[in-house]
C-alpha cells in the first residue's frame, strides 16, 4: 500500500508539473499578439479650386504677419521721433535762440550754414496693401450660362424642325398646355417627329423627339456649367498661385522695411541723449556770455572783448554749428537712414567728447 500511495503522489505531481509548464501569464499572451495596424485610407488629392484656397490662406497669413511685425517696430520708432521731436524744438525754441541773441550783442558775427537739403524724417515707405481676392466657384455664372444654353439648344432645335416641316412658329406654341398635349397636337407633333427620328428617315416618334430636345438640351447646359466650373477653377488656381508669390515677396519688402524702420529708430534715440547734452553745454555757455556782458558790457567789436571772453564766443559758435548740423541734417532719405545724419552724429559726439576732455583737463 505504501508503495503504491508514493507512485500515485509521483503521478499527481507530474500532471501539476506539467500544468505550471503550460499555462502562460495573460501580459505574456497580450504581448506575443501581433500588432494590429489601421489602415490610414489616403486623402483625396485637392482639387484646383480647394488649392486655390489654401493658397490664398497661406498667402493672407504671409501678408498679415509681415504687416504685424513692421506695425509694431514702426510704434517703436514713432516714439523715438516724438521724443526726439519734443527735444529738437527745447533746444531751438529755447536754448539756442538764447545763444544767438547774447552773440549778436557781443557783435559776434555768426553766419549759420545753409544745408544742401530739406530736413526729413519719415519712417518707413507706404509699400501699398497687397489685397487677397475671395476664391469663388463660379457655379452661380455657371448656371446662368447653362440655362442660357439649354435654352439656346432648345431653341435651335425648334428652329431647324421647324424649317424643316414647315412649321410656323408662333406665341401659342410656347403654352405649357401645347407640350403636355404634344401627341393630340397637329401643330408641334410633325417637329418632334421629326427629331425623334424623322431627320434620318426613318419614321420617326414625337415623345422620342421631345426626349431628345429636353436630354440634349439639359446635356448642352450641363456641359457649358461644368467648362464655366473648370475654367473658374483654372483661373483661380492661377491667381492664387500668382498671389502667394506677391505674398512672398511682399514679406521679403516688409523685411526690408522693418531693417530700415528700426535703424532710423535706433539712430532717432541716439540722437536723443547728444541733444541734450549740448543743450546743457550751450545753457553754461549762455550763462558766461551773459556774465561777460555783465562784467565787460555791449563793445562795439567782438575783438574788444577780453581773451577769455573772445574764446568763449568761440567755443559757443563751435557747439551750436555741430548742434544745427545734427538736427538739420535729413534724417531719412525715401524711408532709409541717411548716412550724412550718421556722420553728422558721430561728428558732433566726438566735438561733444573734445569739450569735456579739454574742459576737465
Amino acid at each position: 500500500m505504501d508503495r503504491k500511495h508514493e507512485q500515485e503522489i509521483e503521478i499527481e505531481n507530474s500532471v501539476v508539473e506539467e500544468k505550471e509548464l503550460v499555462e502562460v501569464e495573460p501580459e505574456q499572451l497580450e504581448e506575443e499578439q501581433p500588432e494590429v495596424k489601421e489602415e490610414v485610407k489616403p486623402k483625396k488629392p485637392l482639387n484646383k479650386n480647394a488649392q486655390a484656397k489654401e493658397m490664398m490662406k497661406q498667402a493672407e497669413a504671409l501678408i498679415e504677419a509681415a504687416d504685424d511685425e513692421v506695425k509694431e517696430v514702426h510704434a517703436i520708432a514713432d516714439e523715438h521721433v516724438s521724443l526726439f521731436e519734443q527735444e529738437k524744438n527745447v533746444l531751438t525754441g529755447g536754448t539756442l535762440s538764447t545763444l544767438k541773441a547774447l552773440l549778436a550783442r557781443t557783435n559776434y558775427i555768426y553766419t549759420p550754414e545753409e544745408e544742401e537739403q530739406p530736413f526729413e524724417l519719415k519712417v518707413g515707405v507706404d509699400k501699398g496693401d497687397l489685397k487677397v481676392r475671395n476664391v469663388r466657384a463660379g457655379r452661380f455664372t455657371g448656371l446662368i450660362l447653362g440655362l442660357v444654353g439649354t435654352v439656346a439648344t432648345a431653341g435651335a432645335w425648334l428652329y431647324f424642325a421647324s424649317k424643316k416641316t414647315g412649321v410656323v412658329l408662333d406665341e401659342t406654341m410656347l403654352d405649357p398646355k401645347v407640350i403636355e398635349t404634344i401627341q393630340s397636337n397637329t401643330t408641334l407633333e410633325p417637329m418632334f417627329t421629326w427629331i425623334g427620328g424623322g431627320m434620318t428617315g426613318g419614321a420617326g416618334n414625337a415623345l422620342f423627339g421631345m426626349a431628345t430636345l429636353v436630354g440634349s438640351s439639359l446635356l448642352v447646359g450641363y456641359a457649358i456649367y461644368k467648362m464655366r466650373i473648370a475654367m473658374k477653377e483654372s483661373k483661380n488656381f492661377k491667381v492664387a498661385k500668382k498671389t502667394l508669390t506677391e505674398s512672398e515677396h511682399y514679406l521679403e519688402q516688409q523685411k526690408e522695411a522693418k531693417s530700415e524702420i528700426e535703424k532710423i529708430g535706433y539712430h532717432v534715440e541716439a540722437m536723443r541723449p547728444v541733444m541734450e547734452n549740448y543743450r546743457v553745454l550751450i545753457e553754461e555757455q549762455n550763462a558766461k556770455l551773459q556774465r561777460v556782458l555783465h562784467v565787460e558790457g555791449e563793445l562795439e567789436e567782438s575783438i574788444a572783448y577780453d581773451a577769455s571772453s573772445q574764446e568763449i564766443m568761440r567755443e559757443s559758435e563751435t557747439l551750436m554749428r555741430k548742434v544745427e548740423h545734427l538736427i538739420a541734417t535729413p534724417v531719412s532719405q525715401e524711408g532709409k537712414l541717411n548716412e550724412e545724419s550718421i556722420h553728422a552724429l558721430n561728428d558732433a559726439q566726438s566735438t561733444y567728447d573734445e569739450f569735456l576732455t579739454k574742459l576737465y583737463s
